[in-house]
């Protein structure tokens, strides 16, 4: 991962974030906590909207769903 942590460690836990946010920002979804430990190239803000990746072995939502989130 971008932050250097090996992503092993992290599925389940970590997700990739836009620039704009700080590594180690907390991302709150469906009562579970992420922490934004990566980037990626498609990983960014269009239209004020942030795209984001989370690190699972299986998704929960489709690719390119818009859910809510909360971020500490």
């Amino acid at each position: 991962m971008a932050s250097g942590l090996q992503w092993q460690d992290y599925i389940g836990k970590a997700v990739a974030c836009p620039a704009e946010w700080a590594f180690g920002i907390l991302i709150v979804l469906d009562g579970n906590e992420w922490v934004c430990l990566d980037r990626g190239g498609k990983i960014k803000v269009v239209d004020g909207i942030p795209w984001v990746d989370f690190l699972e072995a299986e998704a929960r939502y489709p690719h390119g769903s818009l859910i809510e989130v909360t971020l500490r």
